[in-house]
């Protein structure tokens, strides 16, 4: 207990053996991966690392040829600032990565430009000038014994290293794996806009590195540093901060599922047809930022090229199986995978294909020309309405409008919103799609005004007559 009033500059101390017990599990290469990439962030030609199993323990060192620690405090300050926070492209943030592995080794040294620091066994630390001019070698005796020395250094060989970088693994250069594809896509990152500032969520413009995969193991990579395995028939090498915990050993389930589907638009066309058909795939075709020709390809790889999906019209089916089609059912998709290939890739129903007359040799109606017909179909109804009507189709992905119209009464414009309205919606001449004509054309009648509320109800039925009665005719 104080015995008087003290004040510390700082408001937390951290506890090392407390620390330890969070980080002594974890394995071998997650650890030892933070003083790997401290070396791919520096302007350095050379990092090694050299694991030696001792009487004492493991006994890892690992060496760059860079400029050294900027502030020698940051090697044993958790959370203090950096100026890596403000670069997208530069994998540190939380400066904790020595902190970690110091936590867990019996003891450790420190020697980069100006300065050592040895971490004794027995606990503190000494900090010395030495007369190194550059580089930094880093030496820590690791509590393990054989079994995580060959873990580490098998951990340690899957490291992507980046360009201009000679990383040795006990004297074995690891190769830096050529991307089958670069892809570019916008994803979310972090970044710090001015010295002192929290971190803030972002989305950016990134370079995605498509790469083979290394021992029948596809991962996620933060710019050459593995993060997690992952099912894919590629690896993915994402050029920028990933939004990770502190551990940096996973990432979140979105992200994830928006690599794939990154990787889904820039594979699709080399995949094997085997591939179509996984859970990965499945993922990629729900998001709504899958590409229209990677949609087709995967009906395409997982079908072939004759396929519609079941329909209530036994008859239609029946025709479709008899003509070599292959009948799906669409509760074996996902919602937004069924939606997203009848949208993009213009998968339809049996119904569609075969349920009209004369449907012996079934015309396949691209989702462009059902829009054609269903705006044909609209401007008719208004035509009935005693108006001049110019549909068009928008996609607005980040509008929860499904439909609307202009202030325009006799001439109004509807715009109707594919990111809601699929093919499914627009092959249709029933309810569904005439009560939302009549809502849209209900506005219109009241000159754009947008209040559900009587008077635009008393519209709706001004318009449904004039359509009903020019119907009858």
């Amino acid at each position: 207990m104080p015995t008087g009033t003290e004040h510390h500059p700082e408001r937390f101390n951290v506890d090392t053996a407390g620390m330890r017990q969070l980080h002594q599990k974890r394995n071998p290469a997650q650890l030892v991966k933070e003083l790997i990439q401290n070396s791919f962030d520096e302007d350095a030609g050379e990092c090694s690392v050299n694991i030696m199993v001792e009487l004492e323990g493991v006994r890892v060192i690992v060496e760059d040829d860079g400029p050294g620690f900027r502030d020698i405090r940051d090697a044993y300050t958790l959370m203090g600032d950096t100026p890596k926070r403000m670069n997208p492209e530069a994998r540190g943030r939380f400066n904790m990565g020595e902190k970690e592995v110091l936590s867990v080794a019996r003891w450790a040294r420190i020697e980069t430009a100006g300065a050592t620091v040895e971490f004794p066994e027995t606990g503190g630390r000494t900090v010395r000038e030495n007369s190194r001019r550059r580089g930094t070698r880093i030496t820590a005796m690791m509590p393990w014994g054989n079994d995580e020395a060959v873990r580490l250094a098998e951990g340690l060989a899957t490291f992507r290293p980046p360009e201009g970088i000679a990383f040795t693994v006990n004297g074995l250069e690891v190769p830096r794996a050529e991307p089958v594809r670069i892809h570019s896509a916008v994803l979310e990152t972090v970044i710090q806009d001015e010295p002192g500032q929290p971190l803030r969520p972002t989305r950016r413009k990134t370079a995605i590195h498509i790469l083979p995969q290394r021992g029948g193991v596809s991962r996620i990579f933060e710019m050459g540093i593995p993060i997690q395995e992952i099912e894919s028939p590629f690896s993915v090498d994402i050029m920028q901060k990933v939004p990770m915990p502190p551990n940096r050993d996973t990432v979140s389930e979105s992200y994830l599922n928006r690599v794939y589907t990154e990787v889904l638009n820039a594979t699709h066309d080399i995949l094997l047809e085997d591939d179509f058909g996984e859970n990965w795939i499945r993922t990629a075709v729900e998001h709504r930022a899958i590409g229209e020709g990677a949609v087709k390809q995967v009906i395409r790889g997982r079908y072939g090229e004759k396929v519609v999906t079941w329909s209530s019209n036994q008859d239609a089916n029946m025709k479709a199986t008899d003509a070599g089609y292959e009948v799906v059912h669409p509760r074996s998709l996902g919602k937004e995978e069924i939606k997203n290939m009848r949208s993009l890739g213009g998968l339809q129903s049996a119904n569609d294909v075969f349920g009209r007359k004369g449907a012996d040799n079934p015309e396949v109606i691209t989702p462009e020309e059902v829009q054609k017909r269903f705006a044909e179909w609209v401007r008719g109804l208004g035509a009935l309405a005693g108006k001049e009507v110019t549909p068009v189709f928008i996609r607005d992905e980040d509008s929860n409008e499904i439909a609307s119209c202009t202030m325009n009464t006799d001439n109004p414009v509807m715009r109707l919103n594919t990111h809601h309205l699929d093919t499914e919606f627009f092959m249709g001449r029933g309810e569904e799609q005439l009560d939302l004509i009549i809502h849209e054309l209900g506005h219109a009648e009241m000159d754009g005004k947008m209040s559900h509320g009587p008077k635009w109800g008393e519209a709706c039925c001004r318009v449904a007559a004039r359509i009903a009665l020019g119907m009858a005719k």
